[in-house]
């Protein structure tokens, strides 16, 4: 029996392959992403919380349109006005009115969220290192490749749709 067949207290055997595959996928996702969680929630953030502070981070001093945020998240997210709020009431972002367009809202990182993130990047790189420390160098480029193969046939599904 599998671990997964374990996990998931399965009494008969998949379907198929492809079965097996996507929910050992969404269980390894899941699993990975408590662990990353639960070094976030030290700082007092949720892990969707993290990845908002990281977009904004990578988006520069100028920051990003509110609603251009969920488009380069990691998972999708219904509110991230509501995310980003959250965080402003930390002191983490800010928001700044567009000059050109007084429509468009911009949320930036403070320097009190450029901080956090700073002292979040050691635990979570060890973090990191832990959750994959038993796979090689070359098996984490195989499964980042066979990942990426993935997602581009889901998105090439979606186009095709």
């Amino acid at each position: 029996m599998s671990l997964l067949e374990q996990e998931l207290a399965q009494t008969r055997p998949f379907e198929d392959a492809a079965t097996e595959t996507i929910l050992a996928l969404l269980k390894s996702g899941d699993l990975v992403q408590r662990e990353l969680q639960a070094a976030v929630a030290a700082h007092g953030l949720t892990w969707q919380q993290y990845t908002v502070l990281r977009v904004l981070r990578a988006a520069g001093p100028h920051g990003l349109p509110v609603l251009e945020i969920g488009g380069q998240l990691i998972e999708d997210c219904a509110n991230v006005t509501r995310l980003v709020d959250r965080l402003q009431s930390k002191g983490l972002t800010e928001r700044v009115r567009s000059q050109a367009d007084r429509r468009v809202v911009y949320a930036r990182l403070t320097a009190a969220g450029d901080s956090l993130l700073r002292e979040l990047q050691g635990p979570l790189y060890q973090q990191r290192r832990r959750l994959t420390g038993s796979l090689t160098p070359t098996e984490l480029e195989h499964l980042n490749s066979l990942l990426e193969k993935l997602r581009r046939n889901v998105y090439a599904q979606r186009e095709a749709a």
